[in-house]
């Protein structure tokens, strides 16, 4: 463990990477990363999938762990999904806006 710092429940940590197999889905390419890491003097292994092509055996990489079950990491992308809620997110605050804008610039219309 090279660094470590707290963010909530989560702690960011620098990882061996032991295994990498490439993986093709409907929307894109994917890598699956076998990697090991010491956290309180215990080692893990575990499986993290990513979009980040330039992965390779051997290579250290950051992510992010959750500070209560080790063995949840992530190592901080965000999917298509997550692009998508976001996305759908700022359209509900804009139309939400819009209508409280038209709304109160009626009320005031009709007090003219």
């Amino acid at each position: 463990m090279i660094k470590k710092l707290e963010l909530s429940n989560l702690y960011i940590i620098i990882v061996f990477i032991v295994g990498v197999f490439d993986i093709i889905t409907r929307e894109d390419k994917k890598k699956i990363l076998y990697v090991n890491y010491d956290i309180n003097n215990k080692t893990y292994d575990n499986i993290l999938l990513t979009n980040d092509k330039y992965k390779k055996i051997g290579s250290n990489i950051t992510i992010f762990y959750n500070k209560k079950n080790p063995t949840k990491i992530t190592d901080g992308t965000i999917s298509k999904n997550g692009y998508f809620i976001i996305v759908i997110g700022f359209i509900c605050c804009v139309l939400g806006c819009s209508i409280f804008c038209f709304s109160f610039i009626n009320k005031l219309k009709n007090k003219i």
